[in-house]
């Protein structure tokens, strides 16, 4: 006989009906619970406007002569180049129609086509004339541009027609492609220039990009808004991005904190550690092109002995330094080239720390705590190189090498370690400071012939080797970028089996944003394009 259910029987019976089908729906085949905003994504929300706040670091937008991130980081958001890295490494077209073609009768020409019905944002149409001016800008034009020499190689540029042009070479270029991914040969609006002149990136720049320049306020604020005419689907999310500068009474930390910025670029890693304790914020960091290094001068004792070389370099922790001072924000450097290069070859076995091992070749050499080693170390004046000196000091308690720290004043310290207008050579042991040239960005080069070769005056090793010289020869002259990768990896190599330098670390580019920006991507190159980005309500 079935028994009547009665009322609150009724009520609990429905409390588990409604708790099963909860768990039949939040329960994988696998039997792992999913979180409720992976079934769920938010959807696209479009407009808003973005607040992104920057160090105050911006002289010029002009692409040609723009150095700091800062700068590149609202250029990249307004122009394009012909060619650009996608999120694997690899070079894709942006503007141009396809990669450059070689003319099968010359291997000095190149054919670049044009896309068609791409718009300048003051409504001229892009094209080959466009090209032929912002070469001719770059190469003749008196305009103290930067990193003028590195297209050297680039002779010329001529018009085919309205949608081609021809570039020849000095030789082989096996790099050209990377060298079309560079600001400074973004097509530039050759009306636009030549109305605005000296104004041309301080009061107006001009682009194809997603973003248009509206207005810049100087030493307060850059605004950006959407490119409704933008030829790509789906157009920006955003309405508009407003770049606002930090200053000593608003920082980058407490704009995020007080709601009064979205996103902050650049920040410290002792702001960084404040941040991460916030979940309603994220930090975006990767290794930069900074490289902080001892440079150890080979030229007389004790580096003139690789065996010196190698114990110092086997006493120094690098993992505990870079948690020490750069509180975790930093990535341990195995060599000259930074570990995001296409010119960085992975898997060369580090030097290892080592104490026992620096011990035992200190003794081989004479040396023992009755009669330690003593060298001079040389150090920037500013507060975060002291703190390095002294921990790598500190680190060498227990090994018998005694090191007198000299800290100078930066020109000092360069003076020291070139001599005056680097034509003298100055007398010094060892150096610590970093080595980043905005001129170049990620050029192999300023990390492998500017300071290896035998007869450039930023050799601060004073190691010369002929065999180095000859590769970096050998890569001027190849015809293929495969032929010039393996010969950096080859130069790349010997550098490091030189131990004329101690690499210490990439310190990071950190970036913080709350959790309402939503599909923020920060690449290796410390690039950020905010075409995708959109703000949860």
């Amino acid at each position: 006989m079935i028994r009547r259910i009665k009322k609150g029987e009724k009520w609990v019976l429905q409390i588990f009906i409604t708790h099963f089908i909860f768990l039949l729906f939040f329960i994988t085949p696998s039997g792992q619970s999913i979180h409720a905003e992976s079934i769920s994504q938010p959807r696209v929300r479009t407009g808003g406007n973005l607040i992104v706040r920057v160090p105050d670091d911006l002289y010029s937008l002009d692409s040609q002569l723009a150095i700091t991130a800062v700068e590149k980081l609202v250029i990249r958001n307004v122009q394009e180049g012909l060619l650009d890295y996608d999120p694997n490494g690899q070079i894709v077209p942006i503007l141009a129609a396809s990669l450059p073609q070689p003319i099968a009768e010359n291997k000095n020409k190149w054919i670049i086509p044009l896309k068609r019905g791409i718009f300048f944002h003051n409504g001229t149409e892009l094209e080959a004339n466009d090209l032929v001016f912002t070469f001719q800008r770059l190469k003749n034009s008196s305009l103290p541009i930067p990193a003028r020499e590195m297209f050297e190689r680039l002779i010329s540029l001529k018009a085919i027609d309205r949608y081609r042009v021809e570039l020849t070479t000095d030789g082989p270029c096996p790099n050209l492609c990377d060298l079309l991914t560079r600001t400074e040969l973004f097509p530039l609006s050759a009306k636009a220039v030549q109305k605005y002149a000296h104004n041309y990136g301080k009061v107006i720049l001009i682009g194809t990009g997603p973003f248009r320049f509206q207005s810049r306020i100087k030493n307060k604020q850059i605004t950006l808004i959407k490119n409704w005419q933008y030829r790509d689907l789906p157009l920006p999310y955003l309405n508009s991005i407003f770049f606002k500068f930090a200053h000593k009474s608003f920082p980058l930390v407490k704009s995020l904190r007080s709601l009064r910025a979205h996103v902050a670029f650049q920040i410290t890693p002792d702001e960084a550690r404040v941040l991460e304790k916030n979940r309603w914020i994220r930090l975006y960091h990767s290794a930069g092109q900074q490289l902080v290094q001892i440079y150890l001068n080979a030229d007389g004792p004790p580096f003139n002995k690789k065996s010196i070389r190698l114990a110092l370099a086997h006493g120094i922790d690098k993992v505990g330094l870079m948690a020490k001072i750069f509180k975790g924000f930093a990535t341990p450097a195995d060599s000259c080239i930074p570990p995001w290069s296409w010119a960085h070859q992975i898997g060369e076995e580090p030097i290892e720390y080592d104490p026992q091992k620096a011990q035992f070749i200190l003794k081989m050499e004479g040396y023992d705590f009755e009669n330690p080693l003593q060298i001079s170390l040389l150090v920037n004046k500013e507060p975060i190189y002291l703190e390095m000196a002294q921990y790598i000091k500190d680190s060498f308690a227990d090994i018998p090498i005694s090191i007198e720290v000299i800290s100078l004043p930066k020109a000092e310290l360069f003076d020291s370690i070139y001599g005056r207008n680097g034509k003298i050579r100055g007398d010094f042991q060892a150096a610590l400071e970093n080595w980043e040239d905005l001129r170049y960005g990620r050029d192999p080069r300023q990390f492998t012939a500017e300071l290896y070769a035998s007869s450039s005056i930023f050799n601060k090793v004073r190691l010369s080797d002929m065999v180095l010289d000859n590769i970096f020869e050998e890569i001027n002259c190849v015809e293929n970028f495969l032929a010039q990768k393996e010969l950096y990896y080859t130069a790349e190599k010997r550098i490091i089996n030189s131990v004329s330098t101690i690499y210490l670390c990439f310190p990071h580019n950190i970036h913080a944003a709350r959790s309402r920006v939503k599909n923020l991507q920060v690449n290796c190159l410390n690039e950020i394009s905010f075409k995708e980005v959109w703000l949860l309500k």
